[in-house]
């Protein structure tokens, strides 16, 4: 069973394709980035991710508003 750390990560289920969490701030560092916290679930083993600045995350989140639509 995976823990959810609701003071700290939003989670999003994903039909058919598992969970999703980010973190609510963006103090993490990975890799020599900072930024925040993002991981993926399929299954029981945990969260693969890493850190996506907060460029990255502006971009990401600019681009999921911009292909929005209700098919």
């Amino acid at each position: 069973m995976i823990k959810k750390d609701l003071d700290t990560y939003l989670f999003v289920t994903v039909n058919g394709a598992g969970q999703i969490q980010i973190s609510k701030d963006d103090i993490w560092q990975c890799g020599g980035e900072k930024g925040f916290d993002i991981g993926v679930s399929w299954g029981k083993h945990g969260y693969a991710g890493g850190v996506i600045p907060r460029s990255e995350a502006r971009n990401l989140a600019e681009w999921i508003l911009k292909n929005l639509t209700d098919k």
